[in-house]
């Protein structure tokens, strides 16, 4: 088997964005990462520097914030903070330079 043959493109693990019940920055057009988080978890509130930071570097994208509720009814959201890019699950670090890798890739 080829190698390119087995590699896939990560498939969208979440539902589309609902701006009538998501809290949506930023460009519909851009990259989107969608926050899974809570505002009283210190780990959630560095991920959320760290994409504010990521949004003021890249100038583009937008960011969602959605309850922890509807992420843990997804099958996806197992903790605070889980982050998606684009659809997908981000299983890396919250950091700015990781993000930042992530989004590049």
């Amino acid at each position: 088997m080829r190698r390119d043959a087995m590699r896939q493109e990560p498939k969208p693990a979440m539902e589309p964005v609902d701006e009538a019940v998501d809290h949506v920055r930023g460009s519909p057009a851009g990259r989107l990462i969608v926050e899974y988080g809570d505002y009283e978890c210190p780990y959630s509130r560095q991920a959320f520097r760290a994409i504010e930071h990521v949004e003021r570097e890249l100038g583009e994208g937008g960011r969602v914030r959605r309850d922890v509720d509807s992420g843990i009814a997804s099958g996806q959201v197992h903790g605070i903070p889980t982050l998606f890019i684009d659809g997908v699950v981000h299983r890396g670090g919250y950091d700015t330079p990781t993000l930042m890798e992530a989004l590049a890739g």
